[in-house]
């Protein structure tokens, strides 16, 4: 990766990876989601087992882990092309990510940092079902930061005027 390369991975309303500002196509989808999963887990290192559970919940554990090093692969490969192979972080029986590499939406929101705080939406990585676990955490987490920090350019109300009046077509 050169050492002007920004990547991104927004999490908020889908998930996806940028590098440079274009998006990474996956020619694999599982092997989007393992990212995906590692990503949600902020750098914290996930067994295989854990991995093969969540990704693989109706096949045999031995298949399922042989899958893992398989789209674990294919990951890398990925990652290889667009130059930032070193996000994915590979030990005997667990994957992780290196945080340090890349700017995520979700982990700006977590640091409270207002950009990204304004930009949730509710959405989740609502393409994984096992992401949906996160969504109430994450809403309870918005709505503590909109109280601390309120919008700074609230909406205009546009049914009443500078006096409070009523204006047409919002008559009460």
């Amino acid at each position: 990766m050169s050492a002007d390369s920004h990547i991104f991975i927004q999490t908020f309303s889908g998930f996806d990876l940028f590098v440079d500002n274009q998006v990474v196509y996956f020619s694999s989808k599982k092997s989007k989601e393992l990212l995906a999963l590692l990503v949600s887990k902020r750098g914290g290192s996930v067994p295989l087992s854990e991995i093969a559970y969540i990704l693989y919940s109706d096949t045999p554990e031995r298949t399922a882990k042989s899958n893992i090093r398989v789209i674990g692969h294919r990951l890398r490969q990925i990652l290889r092309e667009h130059g930032c192979e070193g996000l994915l972080i590979h030990r005997p029986g667990v994957y992780s990510v290196n945080t340090g590499l890349f700017t995520c939406d979700y982990y700006e929101f977590m640091k409270e940092n207002r950009t990204y705080i304004t930009a949730y939406t509710g959405k989740y990585m609502p393409e994984y079902p096992w992401a949906s676990e996160a969504v109430p955490y994450l809403n309870v987490v918005y709505n503590t930061h909109i109280k601390k920090y309120p919008p700074t350019n609230p909406q205009p109300d546009l049914c009443h005027d500078v006096s409070d009046n009523p204006v047409p077509p919002c008559v009460e």
